[in-house]
């Protein structure tokens, strides 16, 4: 809701201070300014910059707090702290011109403590903990798709609150939002203790910090016959990743563009159809997606792995003799490599994620490639409802990365992973 009225926000700030030193026009619209515009696109780019820069940041550091404090302690943090932020952001908007804008770029230091990509991490790796390895790449499907939900409502009430209330009103009620979730966080959800495993373990503090870099190295895995063999599976699934956002990050913002120079559709069309395209994304990844994963699991599942992991407990563990054999427990990167201890309750391979990331991708190539056949306005909505059926490749990835690496690692592959869509999707909107 508040980056969608920002933009708006800055060109009336940007207005206010230019109209400080000039005269006023005698008709028209008065923000209709080259000078303006000019002024407005700087401003919006400097915020853009600054929270990716900062989310970067961000993610780094509520990973350190995930693992000395906790899942839960880490969420609120996460939470809170943007609450602290869209109230200095309220001061900023009534104080407009110059200093208002100062004041809303200022407050953007504050993502570093706590922001949407640290909250959106806590969120993936609390999913990751609570729920058994069947269930996690379906949930974290159902995450994203939330939050495409609440992006889609974010568009489509934005305005209207701001229509009928003022335009502080959404940065008001972003704030209310904030802090009830901070409350719920305090009270609703249980509290889980920092992983022993992860604070026992001899790193500096500047490792543990970076930890999430760590896991794109080689990983040493021991075969049944005795040999060392190294694993490249979470390099490649990184740069796969990297990939695919970078080829389909930018059709939100290629199909306002193409929308408004060829079919001349203004604001409020651009808004029906990116908030259409969010809906059916975030319907999508809650009710379909998490079906689609548990069904190709059920179909694509190696029956030979499920029988050696339901093994009985008496029995002596066998090494894993094929990657895929090896569904959470890898050794750390740059130890000794040792043999896997027997997985527990971990019965679930990543072969369909893998897959599933695959044809994706494949799907959203083919669907984003018939976008050049529209002819006619009506048929850009055509293509916002038909893109969303190629989504999940972002959850599936992650769904994959946190079975390929041990209990231990799941924070810093969630972080890895997204850090690497991050740095895509940055990427890609200075391309496009």
């Amino acid at each position: 809701m508040i980056n969608y009225r920002l933009l708006f926000v800055f060109r009336l700030m940007t207005c206010q201070a230019y109209y400080t030193n000039h005269p006023e026009p005698s008709h028209g619209d008065r923000c209709d300014n080259h000078a303006i515009e000019a002024g407005t696109a700087r401003a919006y780019s400097l915020l853009g910059a600054s929270t990716t820069f900062f989310g970067v940041a961000n993610l780094f550091v509520t990973g350190w707090a995930i693992k000395k404090l906790g899942v839960r302690a880490a969420l609120l943090n996460s939470v809170f702290w943007p609450a602290v932020r869209l109230a200095i952001q309220n001061l900023g908007v009534v104080t407009g011109g110059a200093a208002g804008i100062m004041i809303i770029q200022a407050s953007q230091i504050i993502c570093i403590i706590g922001g949407p990509a640290g909250y959106l991490l806590a969120l993936n790796s609390y999913v990751a903990e609570i729920l058994e390895a069947s269930e996690r790449t379906g949930a974290l499907g159902k995450l994203q798709g939330c939050s495409f939900l609440g992006t889609a409502l974010a568009y489509l009430l934005g305005g209207i609150i701001s229509d009928v209330f003022g335009i502080l009103a959404p940065f008001q009620v972003t704030l209310a939002l904030f802090t009830l979730s901070s409350i719920y966080v305090m009270v609703a959800l249980p509290w889980i203790p920092p992983n022993k495993a992860v604070i026992a373990a001899p790193t500096t503090k500047l490792t543990k910090f970076f930890g999430p870099l760590k896991i794109f190295s080689p990983q040493k895995w021991v075969l049944q016959d005795g040999q060392i063999r190294k694993q490249y599976g979470t390099i490649l699934l990184g740069i796969g990743v990297f990939l695919g956002v970078l080829a389909t990050g930018f059709i939100p913002v290629l199909l306002q563009m193409y929308a408004t120079d060829v079919y001349g559709f203004g604001t409020t069309e651009n808004g029906y159809l990116i908030s259409l395209n969010s809906f059916i994304r975030g319907i999508f990844l809650t009710s379909v997606f998490p079906h689609i994963i548990s069904y190709g699991r059920a179909r694509y599942s190696n029956p030979k792995h499920i029988k050696d992991c339901e093994a009985s407990s008496n029995q002596e563990a066998e090494f894993p003799t094929e990657p895929n054999d090896l569904a959470g427990e890898v050794r750390d990167h740059d130890e000794e490599p040792l043999a896997n201890p027997h997985l527990e309750n971990e019965n679930e391979t990543f072969d369909f994620d893998l897959q599933y990331s695959r044809y994706s991708l494949l799907a959203d190539c083919i669907l984003t490639g018939c976008a050049t056949f529209v002819t006619q306005g009506w048929q850009l909505y055509v293509v916002a409802i038909l893109l969303p059926f190629a989504s999940g490749t972002g959850s599936s990835a992650k769904g994959t990365i946190i079975q390929m690496c041990s209990p231990s690692e799941r924070t810093d592959a969630l972080s890895a992973i997204t850090l690497v869509e991050m740095v895509a999707r940055l990427t890609t909107s200075k391309n496009s």
